[in-house]
C-alpha cells in the first residue's frame, strides 16, 4: 500500500490473512490484531534500525551457536531483538534479554551498537570495561557496528582489534562486516566454526555470512582500522573547527568590552 490506509480495514485486503502481524505501533492495530494468531509488535526506533535486520538476526544465531541464555543489549534495538528471537531463537533454548547485565544469569553474549537513542538510555559507563565483570559468564562482545561508528577501535589499539573475528555478511548486493570480540580462545574457536557452518548452508536465505580466508581477514581488519581512523579524523577536525569558532567569538567580545 503505497498511500495511506485505515488499518481496521486491512483484514479485507487480504483473500488469506497472514498469521504474523507486524506493527511499529500497537495502538494503530488494537481493534484488528484479534483477526491474527500473534503480533510483532516494534518500537519507532525500528523505523531506522529495520534495515539491520540481517545483523540482528547473525547475532542471535551466533548466540545460541555460542550456548548463550542471556543477551546483553547495550546501544542496539532491545524490541528488534526480542521480536526475532521469538522467531528465530531456539525454542529448546531459554533466553533473556537485558539492558542490565545484573538481570543476566548463565553465559551471556554481549551486542553492542551504535545508535544513540538507545545509548542514552544506559547507566553503565561507554567503554563497555564493566562488563567484563561478568567474568566467566560473559562469551564475547559483537559490535553490530550499523552506523559505521567503529565503537570497538580506537587509536593505538591495533593488537586489540586484531584478536576479533570478522563476521562479513551479505544481503543482496549489500555486504556488512560484524567484529566479535571473544572473551576466551575456546569462544574463538566455536565462533569461527559458527560461521563456517553457516556459510556452507542454503545460498537461497535472504542472510548469508562469507567465510574468509586468512587473507582476506587481514584485509577486512585493516580496511577496519583505516575507516574507523577517518571516522575520528573526521571528528576531530569538526571539533577543532567549533572550537576555534567559540574562541574566535569569545575574543572579539572581549574586543569590544
Amino acid at each position: 500500500l503505497k498511500e495511506p490506509f485505515p488499518s481496521e480495514l486491512l483484514p479485507f485486503v487480504f483473500e488469506k490473512l497472514p498469521e504474523i502481524l507486524s506493527t511499529v505501533s500497537s495502538t494503530g492495530v488494537n481493534q484488528i490484531r484479534r483477526e491474527f494468531s500473534d503480533t510483532l509488535i516494534f518500537n519507532g526506533l525500528y523505523e531506522q534500525t529495520f534495515h539491520w535486520d540481517g545483523s540482528y538476526y547473525t547475532a542471535l544465531g551466533l548466540g545460541a551457536y555460542l550456548g548463550a541464555e542471556g543477551i546483553l543489549c547495550r546501544g542496539a534495538n532491545k524490541v528488534q531483538l526480542e521480536n526475532l528471537a521469538k522467531i528465530h531463537w531456539p525454542e529448546n533454548k531459554k533466553l533473556k534479554i537485558s539492558q542490565n547485565r545484573e538481570e543476566l544469569t548463565g553465559k551471556v553474549l554481549c551486542i553492542q551498537d551504535d545508535f544513540e537513542e538507545c545509548q542514552e538510555s544506559r547507566k553503565e559507563p561507554e567503554n563497555g570495561e564493566d562488563i567484563w565483570k561478568l567474568e566467566d559468564k560473559l562469551l564475547g562482545v559483537l559490535y553490530l557496528n550499523s552506523r559505521k561508528n567503529y565503537q570497538m577501535y580506537q587509536p593505538g589499539e591495533k593488537e586489540k582489534f586484531f584478536q576479533m573475528v570478522p563476521v562479513s555478511i551479505r544481503e543482496g548486493s549489500s555486504a556488512h562486516t560484524l567484529y566479535f570480540y571473544p572473551a576466551r580462545e575456546e569462544v574463538r574457536k566455536m565462533a569461527e566454526r559458527f560461521i563456517s557452518s553457516q556459510s556452507q548452508e542454503d545460498t537461497s536465505v535472504p542472510v548469508s555470512i562469507e567465510e574468509l580466508t586468512d587473507s582476506q581477514i587481514q584485509i577486512r581488519m585493516l580496511e577496519g582500522i583505516l575507516a574507523a581512523t577517518e571516522k575520528r579524523l573526521t571528528e576531530y577536525i569538526k571539533t577543532e573547527k567549533e572550537l576555534r569558532r567559540e574562541l574566535e567569538l569569545v575574543t572579539q567580545g572581549k574586543q569590544f568590552q
